[in-house]
């Protein structure tokens, strides 16, 4: 699903309602699509929302449970791992003349992401389609870059420039970036015995 200027996602209230509003995005500010971020955006979009609903919801509706709050996120912070930022960042494959060919998409990852974020990372495959201005359904293959780092300043400037560099190296107006906390933890049960 696709919101419009004036959709809403049932259940979610917007700092615009009326007193006692949930917390949560403000759905009514995303450009329909053909305004503004490209196509691209409006495929991410499309795999977050579908993503995020689904994994948040289960098989419940939209709505059905109370919306996490400062108690929660105390709780999260308290469990085991360590505070870090789970990004991800969809990279679109099509380009002016054609497609990011799978050496242009090794190059970019050896020479722009690895050097930024040599401590590791993980690319998956998709495939996403979104609405055109013209209402024809359009599909492009697309690349996720998965990276759980840090909270830090440099960090999120690295993750900048490799936006931009995709960019304008490959004729794109957008790579989109969804960044949400996580809690990471490298040990494991084998690796604590003996400790």
């Amino acid at each position: 699903m696709i919101l419009g200027s004036s959709q809403r996602v049932p259940g979610i209230k917007t700092p615009a309602d009326a007193a006692g509003t949930v917390a949560g995005p403000d759905v009514t500010a995303i450009p329909r699509p053909g305004q503004g971020k490209g196509a691209l955006w409006c495929l991410c979009l499309t795999g977050i929302l579908a993503l995020s609903l689904g994994s948040l919801c289960g098989c419940a509706g939209l709505g059905s449970g109370p919306t996490p709050g400062k108690k929660e996120f105390a709780a999260f912070l308290s469990t085991s791992g360590d505070p870090w930022l789970r990004t991800e960042l969809y990279f679109g494959m099509n380009k002016p003349g054609g497609e990011v060919s799978e050496e242009e998409w090794r190059s970019f990852v050896a020479e722009v992401v690895t050097p930024r974020f040599p401590e590791g990372l993980t690319v998956l495959r998709g495939e996403g389609q979104w609405r055109d201005a013209s209402g024809r359904i359009q599909r492009e293959e697309s690349r996720v870059l998965i990276l759980l780092h840090p909270p830090t300043r440099a960090l999120a400037e690295h993750l900048e420039e490799v936006r931009n560099i995709y960019c304008a190296r490959y004729g794109q107006a957008s790579v989109l970036r969804v960044t949400s906390p996580a809690r990471v933890s490298f040990d494991t049960a084998a690796s604590r015995v003996g400790r």
